[in-house]
């Protein structure tokens, strides 16, 4: 395999040229471990030349390179100094090849945790009006109409003797419909009612049913 040699003091470092670590990485490495299998692992033998290898302040020295094993637990090691008294001895050892680690996955997006918003509280509930289908806002103690509720229209000229519920004050048509659906037709009816019942036929504080009872009660005959 081709690569760059370099020498310090009794040590050698082999770099393999760009070539030669494309070929290793992407055509052997690969074809041999093409599922990445952990733990996967190529032994290499590395030779070195004795014959060919000389001191540069002596032409004459050889590497004596002759290296014998020893037993190291479950491998085999090296004595070194190498050496057998003999010039020009080739130099012998193994190494493990390895593919690099697979590079790291990106990190998940970071989970946003949703809002948990409150149950909106109606302070003013709309009530489904059963007879006219119509939606209907309770009015509150000081009997002041909503704005979605249609005053009560005019009596007509002389029909001063007719009486009606829109006549009363805080009834309009949808109340009205409400109290003539359990039988309070009139306000004569509605002043005789008891402020509890009307109350639980409106849907309004008793207090406020007393009211409309107490207002019933003046409405011109």
């Amino acid at each position: 395999m081709y690569g760059t040699v370099t020498v310090a003091e009794t040590g050698a470092q082999w770099v393999p040229t760009v070539l030669c670590r494309r070929w290793l990485q992407s055509a052997l490495l690969q074809r041999l471990d093409p599922n990445r299998i952990p733990g996967f692992r190529l032994l290499v033998e590395v030779v070195l030349k004795g014959r060919f290898i000389w001191s540069a302040e002596d032409p004459g020295l050889f590497l004596d390179g002759e290296a014998f094993g020893r037993p190291r637990r479950t491998e085999v090691a090296l004595s070194l100094p190498s050496g057998d008294g003999r010039r020009g001895g080739d130099f012998e050892t193994w190494f493990w090849l390895v593919q690099d680690p697979p590079p790291l996955p990106p990190p998940p997006n970071p989970v946003i945790p949703t809002p948990v918003l409150p149950n909106p509280v109606l302070t003013n509930p709309v009530i489904l009006n059963p007879i006219l289908g119509q939606p209907v806002r309770p009015l509150g103690p000081g009997l002041a109409p909503e704005a979605d509720e249609e005053p009560a229209a005019p009596a007509p000229a002389g029909s001063a003797g007719a009486q009606r519920l829109t006549d009363v004050k805080g009834i309009g048509r949808a109340r009205a419909a409400l109290l003539a659906g359990k039988g309070i037709n009139t306000p004569a009816d509605l002043a005789a009612a008891e402020p509890a019942r009307v109350a639980e036929i409106l849907g309004i504080p008793e207090e406020t049913a007393r009211t409309l009872v107490e207002g019933a009660k003046g409405t011109p005959g």
